[in-house]
């Protein structure tokens, strides 16, 4: 609107040029008289070529606007663009998103075992815990470079036991495998010596039970990462079972008043005889176990899904490279009893 009025401004003064042109000529016929006419309007000349200068640069600032206002318009539509491209990727990656659920397939307690530790050179009696597990992808697209971890608590207890991660280089979707393939696998939690997880487990209160925490990190094929976690409760099957962890939690708890003058004796042998030390050790081991009530070399307990824990999120690469760093990975060897990581509250 303003480039129009300028326009009209600049034809008033082409006009009137024009108009004081054709007066002269026709009107004033003399070349002197025509100068001195002239001479009378040299301030007006001069005014007239001020107010043309002044509409050229006028001109060229409204232009420098309109210029920095498509700019302005040019750089939000790439931003736009560049948002909806974003979006876009963004959804595909979603649509490529599997979903690798653990689903427990039981979680055993073993009869408390008499073990000795030479680096330590220490004694003690423990009741080692197993979580069976298998990984089932519930979408279409595989998860790639699957890491699973997992944590075993007791509240109100220092007892925190972080197991090894457990690593699958792919997960297939059971709608596109043909082979059929079972990702399974176990962890191990050790080094509860005060028999915490029996204890709660023995008393029953819902809000002493056990928590099991399970995180799931992994890949798409497009190479988003993702955390899935999990969380669960674990309970004594039936109520037949509490006098079973009664004894046992006993037995641990007092195994170093039973068996003092055994312990005393073999803290002065070993390095003597070790021949008697075994011998005695083993009297000992056979003696403990005499002491406890199941047959049963395992006790099976129930294990609850918490629905309102479970969670799926998206990691940026930085965060994923932290899950792996954090993440603590060992040779698999079920009979040793190194497999866990004890943290402190």
């Amino acid at each position: 609107m303003k480039t129009k009025h300028l326009y009209i401004l600049i034809s008033g003064f082409t006009f009137l040029f024009i108009a004081y042109l054709y007066l002269v000529i026709n009107f004033i016929p003399e070349w002197q008289t025509r100068a001195n006419f002239g001479d009378m309007f040299g301030a007006l000349s001069a005014l007239f070529s001020g107010i043309a200068l002044a509409g050229i640069i006028y001109t060229i600032f409204v232009q420098l606007n309109e210029i920095k206002a498509q700019r302005k318009e040019n750089s939000e539509g790439i931003s736009l663009l560049v948002k909806q491209i974003e979006e876009i990727q963004r959804h595909r990656s979603l649509q490529s998103q599997p979903f690798p659920i653990l689903e427990i397939k039981k979680f055993v307690l073993e009869k408390p075992r008499f073990y000795y530790t030479p680096p330590e050179d220490s004694y003690s009696v423990i009741s080692r815990y197993t979580l069976r597990f298998s990984i089932k992808n519930k979408s279409s697209y595989p998860a790639i470079n699957v890491i699973v971890k997992s944590i075993l608590t007791v509240p109100k207890t220092e007892y925190k036991c972080e197991s090894n991660s457990r690593h699958f280089n792919y997960v297939d979707s059971p709608l596109i495998e043909t082979d059929k393939k079972e990702y399974s696998d176990s962890f191990l939690y050790v080094n509860d010596d005060n028999g915490f997880v029996l204890d709660s487990l023995r008393h029953g209160s819902f809000s002493n039970l056990p928590q099991l925490y399970i995180r799931t990190t992994f890949k798409n094929i497009l190479g988003v990462n993702f955390a899935i976690n999990q969380a669960f409760i674990l309970d004594a099957k039936n109520r037949t079972q509490e006098p079973i962890l009664k004894n046992w939690l006993s037995e641990i708890t007092s195994y170093k008043i039973n068996f003092s003058k055994e312990l005393e004796e073999m803290k002065k042998i070993i390095s003597k005889n070790e021949e008697k030390w075994q011998s005695l050790f083993d009297l000992v081991k056979e003696a403990f176990n005499k002491r406890l009530i199941s047959s049963e070399s395992t006790i099976e307990v129930s294990v609850v899904s918490v629905p309102t824990a479970f969670n799926i999120s998206i990691l940026s690469d930085e965060e994923y490279e932290k899950e792996i760093k954090r993440s603590s990975f060992s040779a698999k060897i079920p009979t040793m009893a190194t497999d866990c990581i004890v943290m402190d509250k």
